[in-house]
């Protein structure tokens, strides 16, 4: 495949991506295209028309008609017919958002809505403010596990002046305001400009694994998914049961297994790149691995973007809730496509490749070139045996 068409196939698939994503959020079975969303819109147009018959039955009485009637009536139909409105306003709420995110299953759970994860919320075991501290997706386990003793008086103080019920749910909650998890290192205050491909904590491959001294974010990552993950499945165990406890467990089984593969991905695509290009800790093979690993974040925070305040009230831990779902959602998607295969990743190394790459008629005058110099070189070589 020559470089034009792996760009175009790969362009191909980002814009055929979003249009798979609507058609399951639109569609039970892949032979039944749009038959989700068909159901829904039926069941509302009844509403609709039940709810216009009364309204004209009501007004068909006459002007004066509804002076004669008993108080009690009148309070009676305006109340159900309120109701009645406000019920079908909160099915098209629940619509638009089963338009706009796909549906998510953990746990044997399946979560088509916002509206429907908050009122299984509600239902399950467990208080919802515990369920959501430990329902954790990869972002909000890295900022509920990685906190060091300067960042602990940090959140114990964020979450007395902002109102958090706990340092715990301070640092969960505001995990959804960085589009790159603290665990990765923090920007310099200084206002130095840094390439933004960069991830700040690591600015070389020894930064992630220097095997020979058993040291970098690699091992401390894998530290913090053994000795936190240890204490969130006791958390969970201890504090929540039935459902709540099933699929908390399973997003905690899911956000260890892709923080796993995450990091073996990491290593393994810097030695591939590496070898392909012939170098050896090569700066800009270890800026492309980096790039990937901020798109990848950069993917999740897009996806938490329900969970980021402010909340309105009594919808904080259902928003918190969704945000995580939806980082899951993307997270199987990864998953299932292996990483570099994602679209918004493919895009970068296609890039990288573009941009890096020798086109062949450059290559081709540097062989005659090169051909021109053994011919120089032979020339002169049978001079020198002559004299």
């Amino acid at each position: 495949m020559t470089a034009w068409q792996a760009e175009m196939a790969s362009n191909l698939e980002a814009t055929m991506e979003p249009m798979r994503g609507l058609f399951f959020a639109l569609s039970i079975d892949k032979d039944k295209p749009g038959d989700f969303v068909l159901q829904e819109v039926t069941q509302l147009k009844q509403g609709l028309l039940e709810l216009r018959q009364r309204t004209s039955g009501i007004f068909d009485l006459g002007s004066g008609a509804l002076d004669k009637m008993d108080l009690g009536e009148k309070d009676t139909a305006g109340g159900d017919l309120s109701q009645r409105v406000k019920s079908l306003e909160d099915e098209i709420v629940e619509l638009k958002e089963q338009l706009e995110s796909a549906r998510v299953v953990v746990g044997g759970v399946c979560f088509n809505s916002k509206p429907q994860a908050q009122a299984w919320l509600n239902q399950s075991g467990g208080l919802a403010s515990d369920f959501v501290l430990l329902a954790l997706d990869p972002c909000s386990f890295l900022a509920w596990a990685h906190v060091s003793a300067e960042g602990a008086l940090k959140y114990a103080k964020l979450a007395k002046d902002a109102n958090f019920d706990s340092a715990q749910e301070a640092k969960v909650l505001t995990s959804f305001d960085h589009d790159l998890p603290i665990f990765w290192g923090k920007d310099s205050a200084s206002g130095v400009s840094r390439d933004d491909r960069a991830v700040p904590g690591l600015l070389n491959y020894k930064a992630w694994e220097n095997k020979k001294v058993l040291s970098g974010l690699r091992i401390e990552l894998k530290r913090l998914i053994k000795d936190s993950g240890d204490t969130l499945e006791n958390a969970i165990r201890s504090n929540l049961h039935g459902e709540a406890k099933d699929v908390a467990s399973a997003m905690w089984a899911d956000t260890k297994t892709f923080l796993n593969d995450l990091a073996t991905w990491i290593s393994k695509h810097y030695s591939q790149l590496s070898e392909q290009a012939g170098v050896k800790d090569g700066p800009e093979v270890w800026k492309l691995v980096c790039h990937c690993i901020k798109a990848i974040f950069k993917l999740m925070h897009e996806a938490r973007l329900p969970g980021r305040g402010p909340h309105a009230l009594g919808d904080k831990y259902g928003s918190v809730f969704w945000g995580a779902l939806q980082t899951h959602r993307v997270m199987q998607d990864l998953a299932s496509e292996g990483f570099e295969a994602h679209p918004r990743l493919s895009h970068i190394l296609n890039v990288h490749l573009r941009a890096n790459a020798v086109s062949r008629s450059a290559m081709d005058r540097v062989l005659s070139e090169m051909a021109d110099i053994k011919r120089i070189a032979e020339k002169a070589e049978k001079t020198a045996d002559h004299a």
